[in-house]
């Protein structure tokens, strides 16, 4: 129920008006697809002290899910100032998603907002079913409507702009007045929403933290 729970508060935090031409279920299909064969199979190369572990099994979920929510601070734009400290390690989700996004042809068809919104979206949903029982026996999986119409600033995907994220070292009520006038989260939403952190791992050269909340790190849980 957990993983349920975070998804359709993620859509909270995605929904838009739609302002654009509609997108057709064939396009949104087959740019999901794309994403979910990323993703799925995404892996870091290199020495270890990046912003991912290397070598980690579908390291791109967390990192995307994390790409999603920043973007959405201030409004989805698909624009992420990576000079900013809170978006250190972003830059890889921000390059793999990119590549994706103009080898395809995407920009003809989606904005970068909508695409990273749909990429957050897969994410969820692939880390879901990561459930064991989920993959021997079945069982409910999140199923997030994906709203489409978000605009991208005219600098996408990088922008000057600062946006104010939710400070490290804040307390209770920093962090839900935070959630309530950004999304219009209630403290329940903002305790589920918070789940999504049994995804992924802090990394010092990202945040100044270290080390993971949860053993399984690619696995939607309420283990948080």
């Amino acid at each position: 129920m957990v993983g349920i729970k975070v998804c359709v508060i993620l859509a909270v935090v995605l929904y838009q008006i739609n302002a654009l031409p509609s997108l057709t279920e064939s396009q949104v299909d087959k740019v999901k697809e794309k994403l979910k064969y990323l993703i799925t199979n995404y892996k870091v190369d290199g020495p270890g002290g990046g912003p991912l572990p290397p070598g980690d099994y579908q390291a791109l979920i967390p990192n995307v899910v994390r790409l999603t929510f920043h973007d959405c601070v201030d409004g989805c734009d698909g624009c992420v100032n990576l000079k900013n400290s809170d978006n250190l390690g972003l830059g890889v989700s921000i390059e793999a998603l990119e590549h994706l996004y103009k080898s395809n042809s995407f920009d003809k068809v989606i904005s970068r907002a909508d695409f990273w919104a749909l990429a957050g979206i897969t994410a969820l949903e692939i880390a879901a079913r990561n459930h064991r029982r989920c993959r021997r026996l079945g069982c409910a999986l999140p199923e997030v409507k994906f709203q489409f119409g978000r605009k991208d600033c005219d600098t996408a995907p990088s922008t000057n702009l600062k946006r104010g994220l939710p400070n490290n070292h804040g307390d209770l009520d920093h962090l839900q007045s935070f959630m309530s006038k950004q999304f219009g989260l209630n403290d329940r939403e903002t305790v589920a929403i918070l789940g999504v952190h049994t995804l992924g791992e802090a990394r010092r050269n990202n945040s100044g933290f270290n080390g993971p909340w949860v053993p399984r790190r690619t696995l939607l849980s309420n283990q948080y």
